[in-house]
Formats: C-alpha cells, sequence, structure tokens
C-alpha cells in the first residue's frame, strides 16, 4: 500500500509534542463553522486508508462480493450492501419483539459485530479517538515504528440522522425500512452525513460514537455535475465525498492554525489529518488517555472488550488465592438455611 504523506498533501500536519496535539484538536473545535459537528477517527497506522470495510473487503476479495450483482451498473458496494441486509434479515437479524429496524440500524448492528458495511466508525469525543490510535500494539506484520493519526471531519450537524423511521407507520412510506438509509445516501453525495445509532448499546454510549455514510468520489449519482465527478482531492478518503475544495486556499493552514492566535471568523476545514509520531505514542497514552481515564474497561465495556483486553495483555490479572474460612456466599447460605429449619420448626413434625 502506497503511504500517503498527509502533510505535503495540505490535508495534514505532523505534531511534535502532545501540547501540539491538544492544541491543534482544540483549534480545529473552536474554529469550526457554525452548525459544523466534528468527529474523529484514530487508527494506529498513518497509511491506512480512509475507507469503510465493506469497501476494502470488495477491494481484497472482489471475487466472493461480485457474486452479488444482480443488476447491470458500476455500484457493486450498493448492491452488495443490499445483499447483506437481506443475508441479514434471513439470519434473523434486524427483527425484535415483532418489531422490524430500519436497514441502516441492520447495517450498524452488523458493523458492531465486524460484518463489512457502508459504515464508517467516528466519535464526537477527541479523545477517544486518540485510544484507539495510541492504545492499540501494532498488529503482525505491521510496521511497528510507523506513526498514528488522528482524522478530523467537518460534518453539516443540522443533517445528523438517526436509524429510526419518521412519523408514521412504514406501509405508509414507500420501503419504510430503507427509508433512513436511502435519506443518508441522498444526502452523503455530497458530502458526508453523520448518523447516530438509534439504539446504542453500552459500547457505543462510552464510545460517543456515530457513523459516517455517503458515497465513494467514483461514484456520483446519476445526473451529477461535472464537478462532482472529479477527483477526491483528499489522498486515501475514498469512504465520503466531499465538497471539492484546494486546501491552499480554505483557510490558515494547519501550521498557521495552530501557531497564530485563533482566527476572529470561523475557518471551514472539511477534513484534517494529526500524524502523530510513533515515538510519542507512549506519552499520550500516560498523559493524555490516563487523565482521561480512557482504558479498555471503560471503552470496551462488554465481554468482547474483555477478551480484547486479554487478547492483548492490556489488563493485568488479579492473583488468585483460595479462600479460607467463610465467604459473603458461605455466609448468605447459612442464613437460608437457618430460615428454612425455622420454617420447618414452625410447621412441626409431618
Amino acid at each position: 500500500m502506497t503511504t500517503i504523506d498527509w502533510e505535503s498533501s495540505g490535508w495534514g500536519l505532523r505534531i511534535s509534542s502532545v501540547d501540539e496535539l491538544m492544541r491543534l484538536v482544540s483549534r480545529l473545535t473552536l474554529t469550526r463553522v457554525l452548525g459544523e459537528r466534528i468527529v474523529w477517527r484514530g487508527v494506529r497506522c498513518a497509511s491506512w486508508r480512509i475507507e469503510s470495510s465493506l469497501q476494502r473487503a470488495i477491494r481484497t476479495d472482489p471475487d466472493y462480493y461480485e457474486a452479488a450483482r444482480h443488476e447491470r451498473g458500476p455500484d457493486l458496494l450498493r448492491q452488495a450492501e443490499r445483499s447483506l441486509i437481506t443475508l441479514a434479515r434471513d439470519w434473523g437479524i434486524g427483527a425484535n419483539n415483532g418489531a422490524f429496524h430500519t436497514d441502516l440500524q441492520v447495517l450498524a448492528t452488523l458493523q458492531h459485530h465486524g460484518v463489512p458495511t457502508r459504515l464508517l466508525d467516528v466519535t464526537t469525543d477527541p479523545v477517544t479517538a486518540l485510544w484507539f490510535a495510541c492504545a492499540f500494539p501494532p498488529s503482525r506484520g505491521e510496521d511497528e515504528s510507523e506513526d498514528a493519526a488522528l482524522f478530523a471531519f467537518a460534518t453539516a450537524g443540522e443533517e445528523e440522522l438517526t436509524m429510526t423511521v419518521p412519523e408514521g407507520t412504514v406501509s405508509e412510506l414507500d420501503d419504510g425500512l430503507a427509508w433512513s438509509l436511502n435519506q443518508a445516501l441522498s444526502a452523503g453525495a455530497s458530502r458526508p452525513v453523520l448518523v447516530r445509532p438509534a439504539f446504542p448499546d453500552a459500547r457505543m454510549l462510552a464510545q460517543s460514537g456515530r457513523f459516517l455514510i455517503g458515497q465513494p468520489a467514483s461514484q456520483a449519482p446519476e445526473g451529477a455535475a461535472d464537478d462532482e465527478r472529479c477527483v477526491n482531492p483528499i489522498p486515501g478518503l475514498r469512504a465520503v465525498t466531499y465538497d471539492q475544495v484546494e486546501a491552499s486556499s480554505s483557510g490558515p493552514s494547519l501550521r498557521a492554525l495552530l501557531e497564530h492566535e485563533k482566527p476572529s471568523e470561523p475557518v471551514h476545514i472539511p477534513f484534517a489529518a494529526v500524524v502523530i509520531p510513533r515515538a510519542l505514542v507512549r506519552e499520550v497514552c500516560e498523559v493524555v488517555l490516563d487523565q482521561y481515564d480512557k482504558t479498555y474497561r471503560a471503552l470496551l465495556p462488554d465481554p468482547a472488550g474483555l477478551a480484547d483486553a486479554v487478547r492483548q495483555q492490556a489488563v493485568r490479572l488479579p492473583q488468585w488465592a483460595p479462600r479460607h474460612g467463610p465467604t459473603v456466599s458461605d455466609g448468605f447460605m447459612k442464613k437460608l438455611d437457618d430460615r428454612v429449619d425455622e420454617q420447618m420448626r414452625a410447621i412441626g413434625p409431618l
């Protein structure tokens, strides 16, 4: 995979200290245009493509997903997505006590359990994103010296969608279960749409989790203008489509944003890549993540999270020793036995 040089692309900045990192996060948040919401994504390898798991799966195993093609056309992503939703419903996923989840909620469930989808995981909390960038050691085969990265995406807050159907019954809508997904795809044709889970579980709540959804730059909708079909100017950004903006003319550079006084006017920066040198990762963990209590237990509060923590040896196993003398359970059972004996004495002999 070709390494992306974020700084030379105009979209990124390689910070040199934890202080610079936190100041840049603050500036990106405070100078955003009114109505925008900044969401964050942390990755442990800065060279990774910004693409959804379904796009990556189609790229790495095209033959398997090509079998899902049921009509002619270039949008294999959408056809594979529909096939996965159908498969999930046949599997019994998306039905709960007689109520059916929308297609968008089904995709969220699949994404949560590791099935490839169009959704891109993000969070509204930059420190949570830093945990994902810095807390995980490189996997086998990855370059242990490679930098980590924190990505910032500017989204239109007013377009934030839930995974629910609007008021009215599903039967009153055209393909009601697909309504929210179709709305997101329509809105995402020009810029990414922020999706909020309708039924967040403990992990999503702990992580302030959201999803980005949109159409790849190479798949502009029918009838789109020529400028909507041009190559995406953000290197590696294949998960969502952004308005065409030149990094050099979109306002102050990230370096200027960091080093100069806070701009008097809001700045529209649709995307920023903050590259974190590998030498700073440990300091980020010790100083920032510890201060904000970002741990496996806090962010992955479920059995799967415990499994990850043990697999990564990220938690210390408590020392086990045999208990001597009565325990809490012993005391409870003694009280229960005494109560039974008392009731039997009250009843008398049979």
